[in-house]
């Protein structure tokens, strides 16, 4: 057998283990340590993370905690960038939630600058 033959014999068994990505599960199990220390990063700000691959083949992750009201779901080809986004869904809604309450404050700062002629 010569070099040809084997380099195409391996090619022909790692076509086999993952069709059109043939290194796939190398790639996964890097993605899931990777998506695992996240958790872990997540769960020290107090926020639940989960992840599920959707029959589409993309990844969903979830992230709950305060002061997200629901889930926050974000799906992305692997599980870490699902994560990211979810993440990054997560810190803009803080952000908004931030903005609003230093710009308004609910009804009674609208109340109090009316009273006090400071609109």
């Amino acid at each position: 057998m010569g070099k040809s033959s084997v380099k195409r014999w391996l090619l022909f068994l790692l076509g086999r283990l993952s069709p059109g990505r043939p290194l796939a599960w190398v790639f996964d199990g890097r993605d899931e340590r990777r998506a695992r220390r996240l958790r872990a990063e997540f769960g020290a700000r107090g926020w639940l993370v989960s992840w599920h691959r959707a029959p589409d083949g993309q990844w969903r992750a979830r992230l709950s905690g305060h002061p997200a009201v629901r889930t926050i779901e974000r799906s992305a080809p692997t599980r870490v960038e699902a994560l990211d986004r979810a993440g990054m869904a997560m810190l803009r809604l803080i952000a908004f939630r931030a903005s609003q309450r230093r710009c308004c404050n609910g009804p009674s700062a609208l109340a109090d600058r009316t009273r006090t002629g400071t609109d």
